[in-house]
């Protein structure tokens, strides 16, 4: 059943390039403010996590999506926390393109994931399974205590 499930969303995800993913209109589109201090977590079990750094004190989550997915941005106590759950089954590839403040604290979790992570200043953690990470334009000191756990390529760009 794990398997059947895992390539089912590995078929998805190969069978869209990235700029028919991108080209759609995001079904999701939620922005709530953040204080400082305030930690973007991010689960997303497969798709692309692109987070890009805005001057705003506020997390914008867009998420393209199939009808199936239902994605939750819940601000909570020290954290904004954004993922997904299936109706009527798993929820699919998840497209994340998300704006964050650029001091705040980053923490990405997934399976198969693409991440990208730029002008982040904060503590970034980002673990997953499969998929390459990007790390562009971050503090050196970020780089030094971000981890990443990833079979695939992990590359960082200043």
């Amino acid at each position: 059943m794990i398997h059947a499930i895992t390539a089912a969303l590995l078929s998805t995800l190969l069978s869209q390039t990235p700029d028919a993913r991108q080209n759609r209109a995001p079904q999701t589109d939620e922005t709530v403010p953040a204080a400082r201090g305030t930690r973007l977590v991010v689960d997303n079990h497969a798709g692309e996590v692109v987070i890009h750094a805005w001057e705003k004190d506020a997390v914008r989550v867009q998420a393209r999506h199939n009808m199936r997915a239902k994605i939750s941005v819940r601000a909570a106590t020290g954290a904004i926390n954004v993922d997904s759950a299936g109706v009527n089954g798993p929820p699919g590839s998840i497209d994340y393109d998300i704006s964050a403040p650029a001091w705040m604290a980053i923490k990405i979790e997934g399976q198969y994931d693409y991440v990208s992570v730029d002008g982040v200043q904060g503590e970034i953690s980002v673990e997953t399974v499969r998929g390459d990470v990007v790390l562009k334009n971050v503090g050196s000191a970020i780089r030094r205590r971000s981890r990443v756990r990833s079979r695939s390529k992990a590359r960082a760009a200043n």
